[in-house]
Formats: C-alpha cells, sequence, structure tokens
C-alpha cells in the first residue's frame, strides 16, 4: 500500500498554493464551540416557609373551623326566626323558642368527655321531640301554594292554596306602605268563623283609588272571605274566595285562600290551638 494511501485523501490546495486552513463558518455563527450549560440551582429553602404537607394540614384545619362557625350560625338564624315570628303575631311560642335554644347549646357545646357528651345528647333529643307536634298540624307551603293538615307519619287532607303576592302598595297622600306577604314562622289557630264577615282595612280602599270612609258599616263585605275562616293571629286567616280560578297562584293581601270543598274538610278537623307553619 502506498503511502498516499495509508495517510487517506490529501484535502485540495488552495489557488495560491498556500495549505488550507481551518474550515469557515457562515456569518452570524461563532467559530468557537457553545459553551457547556451549567445545571440550574436547587430551589431556595425560605426561611418560615411550610413544606406542602404542612400548608395542606393547615388549609384543612381552616375549612373544618369554618364550617363548625357557618353551622352555628345557622342555628342561631333559626332561632331568630321563630322570636321574631313571635314579635309580628303577638302568639307566645316560648315552648318552640327553648327547645330550640336547648338544642343550639347542645350542639355547641359538646363536650370531649364520652359520658358528658351522652348525656348531652340526649337533652338535644329531649329538645327535638318537644319541637315535633303531638296533633294534627297545618302546613302551608307559600312556593308550591299548597296547604296541609297531617301529622309526622301522615297527610290527612291537602289543598290548593293562594297566599301573598309580596306587592307593596304606598299611598301617595300619607306616605303609608303595606307589605302583602304570607309571614312565615309558627302560628296556632286562634278562632274559627262561619260565614265571616270581611272588615274592609285602608289599603282595601287605597288599593281601589276611593276614599277611606267614616262610617264603620261601609267597611263590611260578607261575600269575599267564603263560608268558613281559620285565623291565626294579627289579622291572618285561612279562608275560602269567590276568585277560586286563582288557587295556585300567589295573588293575596297575605291571608290564605283555599277552595270551598278543602276549606270545609279543613275547618272541620283542625281545632283551637292547631299549629300552624308556614314557610
Amino acid at each position: 500500500m502506498s503511502e498516499e494511501q495509508r495517510a487517506g485523501p490529501v484535502p485540495p490546495r488552495r489557488a495560491d498554493g498556500a495549505a488550507p486552513g481551518p474550515p469557515s463558518f457562515p456569518a452570524g455563527i461563532p467559530s468557537s464551540p457553545p459553551a457547556p450549560v451549567s445545571p440550574a440551582p436547587p430551589p431556595r429553602a425560605w426561611p418560615g416557609r411550610r413544606p406542602p404537607a404542612a400548608a395542606g394540614r393547615r388549609r384543612r384545619c381552616v375549612l373544618v373551623v369554618a364550617l363548625v362557625l357557618l353551622i352555628l350560625v345557622v342555628s342561631a338564624a333559626g332561632v331568630s326566626v321563630l322570636f321574631w315570628s313571635a314579635l309580628q303575631v303577638g302568639q307566645p311560642i316560648s315552648e318552640e323558642i327553648a327547645a330550640a335554644d336547648t338544642l343550639n347549646l347542645a350542639l355547641a357545646r359538646l363536650p370531649i368527655e364520652p359520658s358528658r357528651a351522652d348525656r348531652e345528647l340526649r337533652t338535644a333529643r329531649r329538645a327535638v321531640a318537644q319541637l315535633a307536634p303531638s296533633v294534627p298540624y297545618i302546613v302551608v307551603d307559600r312556593h308550591a301554594q299548597v296547604v296541609s293538615l297531617r301529622t309526622a307519619d301522615e297527610v290527612i287532607l291537602q289543598g290548593i292554596c293562594s297566599t301573598g303576592s309580596g306587592s307593596v302598595l304606598v299611598d301617595s297622600l300619607t306616605g303609608r306602605r303595606w307589605v302583602f306577604e304570607t309571614p312565615p314562622g309558627v302560628f296556632k289557630v286562634n278562632s274559627k268563623l262561619k260565614n265571616p264577615w270581611w272588615r274592609k282595612p285602608d289599603w282595601a280602599f287605597v288599593e281601589e283609588n276611593e276614599p277611606i270612609p267614616r262610617n264603620e258599616s261601609e267597611r263590611y263585605d260578607e261575600n269575599m272571605m267564603g263560608e268558613y275562616a281559620l285565623g291565626f293571629g294579627n289579622g291572618y286567616f285561612i279562608h275560602g274566595t269567590i276568585y277560586e280560578r286563582l288557587l295556585g297562584v300567589n295573588v293575596t293581601h297575605g291571608c290564605v285562600r283555599l277552595g270551598a270543598e278543602d276549606l270545609e274538610r279543613l275547618f272541620e278537623r283542625a281545632k283551637i290551638g292547631t299549629p300552624v307553619y308556614i314557610f
């Protein structure tokens, strides 16, 4: 084998006869190889920062505390509704308030010791039992427009009703204001009337743009309330209507209207003192 074959191919010479130089690079490309990239430094541990596991535990603790506070607020709101209903209607419901207050205290102050916790739970159960009526009671569902007479286990009767419209009337002359809403809360039947007459209040004349009469006899209407009426306080009644086509629609001025047949059955079964629950 010749020397040229052993040495490999000979690079071509330049035109001027000089030995070829190092290879050239296009413009914009460095002639030296790029510097090696150093690895990224490890994340710096800042003082005072908790690890992810500790942060997760802290978030869970905050959520638990927030949930407990929410439960206590809701319980307090329930007692406030009962108390406000008593003020609005003027009916004594101290038994319901006391039972609800006992239940709230038992839940809020449940001790860690098992024996004491068991005693508190028994007290709470007794408070719940006091809230459940022992006789048939009336339920008015303002959202479904339904009146029911029922017990804890049985619906005795049920009928379509009409409740308050929620509209507002303002007397432009005096500035007096009326809100036509059926009040929510816990009440009791305190009167039962056959062939009731409706005494028209001032708003009935303001609504019709009529002058308010000075003669008391001009206020009475013998047809508007139907054949029966059950009063549950502060001028509110469950009564009949001459507008049965509007049953199922919230169009009243605050009373609860029922059809003639449903009202008669309710009147026969409900007694003075029957609990009335409106929601």
